[in-house]
């Protein structure tokens, strides 16, 4: 499974109370992280590639959100990669850290992340690399957050050529890995745009594979259905497919921006098989 949980932010509508200048930002008026890890329970991943994860920031009640799902999933194993990582600051009284996560019901080997080219002034992004035992099979999972559009100086300036650069990096990463891989997140990109055309010659697709219908991941939203799929699983060609699924419901709509994705795979070489 994959899913972007914006730090935990729902969609209930509120009124964020205004933050005194110098200090940091009250934690958000539509806080819920447990209605994203709600969604998780409910679907019960074996393993679960997150976005937008914090580690002690104001807006998050200073919450450590890897280690809090975690737990709330009673899942044994994860890791977090920070792309953004801030000393005290307007964000937090304290250190406090943004990215990726990786959680497993199986032991995680090794982990690490990949920053990506990413230009100044721009969110720095990763990928999250770990390596999977699954009932004795060796698998490589990766949980990544490509560059999205920004507003600069009034004008919406496209992430496009970072994205482009991103993918070609990502492509790097998985050059010589002979494990089987997946590779999951939020790309911010189109099935069909130039920087998705690479990924789609090098992996499969779960949902062009064995997907019903659109697809649509973003927005969730209460009010509107979703108009993009740019939340993807990606998998090698020798794992095997055997359904996918973007739940879109009350439930869902409410816990997060983005709709996640759940594929269920069969590896090469699983004692149990999948």
């Amino acid at each position: 499974m994959t899913y972007n949980i914006k730090h935990g932010q729902g969609n209930a509508t509120c009124t964020q109370a205004p933050t005194p200048p110098g200090t940091p930002a009250a934690p958000d008026c539509n806080l819920n992280l447990e209605g994203s890890i709600a969604v998780l329970n409910r679907f019960a991943p074996d393993i679960v590639a997150l976005q937008e994860v914090d580690r002690f920031w104001s807006r998050s009640a200073g919450v450590d959100q890897p280690v809090t799902i975690a737990n709330a999933l009673k899942m044994p194993h994860h890791c977090f990669a920070p792309n953004l990582d801030h000393l005290a600051d307007t964000h937090a009284s304290r250190p406090h850290q943004y990215g990726t996560a990786i959680v497993s019901r199986f032991p995680i080997l090794d982990c690490g992340n990949t920053l990506l080219p990413t230009l100044e002034g721009w969110e720095q992004r990763g990928i999250l690399g770990t390596r999977i035992d699954v009932n004795g099979a060796s698998v490589r999972i990766y949980s990544t957050h490509l560059q999205a559009s920004r507003n600069i100086g009034g004008a919406s300036v496209s992430g496009q050529p970072q994205r482009v650069q991103q993918v070609q990096a990502i492509l790097k990463v998985l050059s010589g890995v002979t494990d089987p891989i997946i590779v999951m997140g939020d790309f911010n990109a189109s099935p069909s745009s130039n920087e998705m055309l690479p990924m789609a010659g090098r992996l499969v697709d779960v949902w062009t594979a064995r997907g019903d219908g659109d697809g649509l991941t973003s927005p969730a939203d209460p009010a509107r259905n979703a108009g993009s799929r740019i939340d993807y699983i990606f998998v090698s060609r020798n794992v095997t497919v055997t359904s996918v699924l973007v739940p879109v419901d009350d439930q869902t709509r409410m816990a997060s921006d983005h709709y996640p994705i759940i594929a269920k795979v069969v590896l090469p070489n699983s004692q149990r098989g999948q």
